[in-house]
């Protein structure tokens, strides 16, 4: 099903997540909406977001919803927004085993709250990508890629080292086989950690496409699908060997997010576009082959 505009309070949707029964949606030119997943037609309201607007991320997370925006992060619960403790604009969000992470354009606030940035030795301030593993977080920025543990930065893979296609990194995922990896303007890669060290692998078919900001779906049937900028969704083949362009009836070919519902077993798949929203059965996906 193709949700035109008519149907949001603003086209250009530029975040989406799912709860146990909803479906939230971050405008880049706007707030936050909120709809039934499964309602026919699909229809969305405003959702109270206070001052929140420009969203690129959004968190539903113990029954409260957080927005990174470009006017901060907000804590959105019982209907009131509250803007958190931070510095400027906000563009990513994760759940750490001791609590969130936002990244900022002046570095990742930590759970304490303490801020990392590049001069703790991040490779660059703006955190627009992050990822939870364990007790590490991995952070994405326009000049590479970080990890931290223990609250300070203990590794870096910077441009020039030959590991990441394009230094820009703007979504992250990790799974058991390793932290996958997706840059705006050199695709897709994956690094696996092994007995004998860590090992980079990248994807050819990948190259050149421009990964929008935290738009990366990993599916419980092993499949990761990115959202690019002017060449539609990406998706992975179950064994994740390969990608290739799936064939959608997109509103628009500049994808800034994907979700699926329920999120532990999907059978619906939600991609956000610069000219509205896309809702279809996860089966309806082509597979990659």
């Amino acid at each position: 099903m193709r949700e035109a505009p008519p149907s949001l309070p603003n086209p250009h949707v530029n975040a989406l997540a799912t709860d146990a029964a909803r479906l939230y949606l971050g405008f880049f030119d706007g707030g936050l909406a909120v709809a039934d997943p499964r309602g026919a037609p699909l229809s969305a309201s405003a959702f109270p977001s206070g001052d929140a607007w420009g969203v690129n991320a959004l968190l539903p997370m113990g029954g409260v919803v957080y927005a990174a925006t470009l006017r901060g992060a907000f804590r959105i619960a019982e209907g009131k927004a509250r803007l958190l403790e931070g510095a400027g604009a906000a563009f990513s969000l994760a759940a750490t085993g001791s609590g969130l992470a936002v990244g900022y354009g002046q570095g990742v606030l930590l759970p304490g709250p303490r801020l990392l940035s590049a001069f703790h030795g991040l490779p660059g301030n703006q955190a627009y990508a992050l990822a939870a593993s364990g007790e590490a977080l991995w952070v994405g920025t326009p000049t590479g890629l970080g990890r931290v543990e223990r609250r300070r930065v203990t590794e870096r893979v910077l441009p020039g080292e030959g590991k990441l296609p394009h230094p820009w990194v703007t979504a992250l995922w990790t799974r058991e086989d390793g932290l996958w990896v997706a840059t705006y303007g050199g695709g897709l890669a994956v690094r696996r950690a092994g007995d004998e060290g860590t090992a980079w692998e990248s994807f050819p078919e990948t190259r050149g496409l421009k990964v929008n900001a935290g738009a990366l779906l990993g599916l419980p049937d092993g499949r990761l699908c990115a959202g690019t900028q002017g060449s539609g969704v990406w998706c992975s083949d179950r064994s994740r060997s390969r990608f290739a362009r799936v064939d959608l009836p997109l509103p628009s070919p500049d994808v800034f997010a994907l979700a699926a519902f329920p999120r532990e077993s999907p059978d619906l798949l939600f991609v956000g576009t610069s000219e509205g929203l896309l809702r279809l059965p996860a089966d309806a996906l082509p597979e990659t082959r």
